[in-house]
């Protein structure tokens, strides 16, 4: 007997098509949920840009990647400053605004906060992927560390004399006492799309994620890492 499946979490792209860059006084495309979303505190901050984007992305719902660059595990500091009932979308214009070496865009509801400058692994071309597991058996974590050993990647990596470092995870809430519930399927499927775009795809499957990619400048070497974090 056949028995339907009630939720399934299904994500395909078959052709990447590249997320829309801003600077900072540029408006969204129409169809923004970045644009009607209001952050729900204040947010002061100064420190590493992830961190600022997850205060500032909290309780919204909203999917984000960062990209961020330390030197020997130093992150330069960015700052923000938007009251509560800001949009996503204009809280984002004033980080551009405050910190102009960064970058955004909006990538299908996903966030990005990227240095001007880029970086070249994660505009590596990923020919294929194809993931079929459920929410107990796949993590953000490790689905994006997959992705960093295919092929493709490693081969880029290694052209740009980019060493792999170890992930050390990022900040998250963990339920103590978790409800048993039945596994979700979770299928994700695509070809032809960047690095990035590949991020992003993973973050919008499992939602309230946020990815960093960050390159470590020390001792003669670049190393390279993707951790997540969640809100």
């Amino acid at each position: 007997m056949t028995h339907p499946i009630p939720f399934c979490i299904l994500v395909m792209a078959l052709a990447g098509s590249p997320a829309t860059t801003h600077p900072a006084q540029t408006t969204t495309p129409n169809g923004s949920r970045a644009a009607d979303i209001p952050i729900r505190n204040d947010v002061i901050q100064s420190g590493q840009p992830n961190l600022i984007l997850g205060s500032l992305l909290g309780q919204t719902g909203l999917p984000a990647g960062v990209a961020q660059i330390h030197r020997c595990s130093v992150t330069s500091a960015a700052n923000l400053n938007v009251k509560q009932g800001t949009t996503v979308l204009d809280a984002t214009k004033a980080f551009a605004d405050s910190n102009p070496d960064y970058r955004w865009s909006e990538d299908k509801g996903v966030i990005n906060l990227i240095p001007a400058t880029g970086f070249s692994l994660l505009d590596t071309r990923v020919r294929h992927f194809d993931l079929n597991a459920t929410d107990k058996t796949a993590t953000p974590e490790l689905v994006l560390d997959e992705l960093l050993r295919l092929p493709e990647v490693s081969q880029r990596a290694v052209e740009l004399k980019l060493v792999p470092g170890l992930s050390q995870g990022g900040p998250g809430v963990y339920d103590e006492h978790p409800i048993p519930s039945e596994p979700i399927p979770i299928h994700i499927r695509f070809a032809n799309v960047s690095l990035r775009q590949a991020f992003n795809l993973v973050a919008r499957t499992f939602g309230h994620t946020i990815w960093i990619y960050a390159e470590n400048e020390c001792g003669g070497k670049t190393t390279y890492t993707v951790s997540v974090q969640k809100d």
